[in-house]
């Protein structure tokens, strides 16, 4: 793992990946001290107050183990991944590493950048490179995980871009948060749309993710992003430096 030695990306560790990256999933999840049932279900309440209900307490991936052409780990519930969330302290206890994928989306005309709504329940109003969440139990294929179809799914939910009409997805690096111990898989995606086609299927999205998309001419991103301070989400950041495009 790197560490940055951007201030603004310290304590951010990210690593490179191999295009044929293997997702591998075990069937006995991290266990869940029982002492630790109250604390969770109050950040669970807390957190579902914020929402407005919305959230779901789901399965979710966490890592157990990490190298550059292999990740495994199990499957865990939401309300934990939560409570790890809102005091990361518990980490020590916990130990969850959960994985999320995160899409570098280039189309005809540049990136796409995308706004956070502001009841998110993680990074609210951030800048951040769409599309992006959890992997969830529809990405397993027996005992393996198709982080492809998980993004692609993603993509489709947020964007509005079906998988025909996406040319390549490919992993390519491992970002590490601070703190919470979150794991983003940066999967490069390219589509041969115009970026107003990109912002009209946006617009047809019926659960939007996003406040604002923005599409940016790879010579613009440096500025906007500088211009936007600590408004980025510090993957976005890390991601796009890794593909050689920030300069």
């Amino acid at each position: 793992m790197t560490d940055d030695r951007d201030d603004a990306l310290a304590g951010w560790q990210h690593a490179p990946l191999d295009s044929t990256l293997e997702i591998h999933c075990h069937d006995a999840p991290p266990p869940v001290p029982p002492d630790l049932q109250p604390l969770l279900e109050a950040h669970w309440q807390a957190a579902q107050e914020k929402a407005g209900g919305r959230l779901f307490d789901g399965p979710v991936f966490t890592l157990t183990s990490v190298s550059p052409a292999r990740l495994e780990g199990a499957f865990v519930r939401y309300k934990a991944l939560v409570a790890q969330t809102r005091e990361p302290a518990l980490f020590a206890r916990l130990g969850l590493r959960a994985l999320s994928v995160c899409g570098v989306l280039e189309c005809a005309d540049g990136i796409v950048l995308g706004r956070r709504g502001g009841g998110a329940t993680y990074q609210p109003g951030m800048w951040q490179l769409p599309p992006a969440g959890s992997v969830d139990a529809s990405a397993r294929q027996g005992t393996r995980i198709d982080a492809r179809a998980q993004i692609l799914s993603e993509l489709e939910e947020e964007v509005g871009l079906s998988a025909a009409e996406v040319e390549a997805a490919t992993p390519f690096c491992l970002v590490v948060h601070p703190g919470t111990h979150y794991h983003d898989l940066g999967i490069r995606l390219r589509t041969p749309l115009r970026g107003e086609q990109v912002l009209a299927r946006q617009e047809k999205v019926t659960h939007r993710e996003y406040l604002e998309l923005r599409i940016l001419p790879h010579q613009d991103l440096p500025g906007f992003l500088d211009g936007l301070a600590g408004q980025v989400v510090p993957t976005t950041r890390i991601l796009l430096q890794r593909l050689q495009l920030l300069g």
